[in-house]
């Protein structure tokens, strides 16, 4: 499970993120993206955390950038944020070394 973060630029009309953005980005979600939770940071810096299964890091940042595009594309004011970029906050435990 990846915990990976998508910062958005501000509005350029000064606007906040709408409060059911997160639901709008999961139901938006292929099946294929493994999507289990988004959240909204809707802040000055707006974000969006996405909590999804995949095969690695880069697949993760990926998907993010997938989900983010086709809830856009459900909800075309969301364009409207650009997208600053990815980084991912949280990662699977390392299972190669035991302790």
């Amino acid at each position: 499970m990846y915990l990976v973060h998508l910062h958005l630029g501000p509005h350029p009309a000064g606007l906040r993120l709408p409060e059911d953005t997160a639901s709008v980005v999961t139901g938006a979600a292929p099946d294929a993206a493994s999507l289990r939770h988004a959240t909204v940071h809707a802040g000055d810096e707006p974000a969006l955390g996405l909590f999804l299964s995949a095969e690695g890091p880069e697949q993760a940042e990926t998907t993010a950038r997938l989900v983010w595009w086709r809830a856009v594309a459900a909800r075309p004011e969301l364009g409207g944020w650009p997208v600053l970029g990815t980084r991912l906050a949280l990662t699977p435990p390392d299972r190669t070394h035991s302790c």
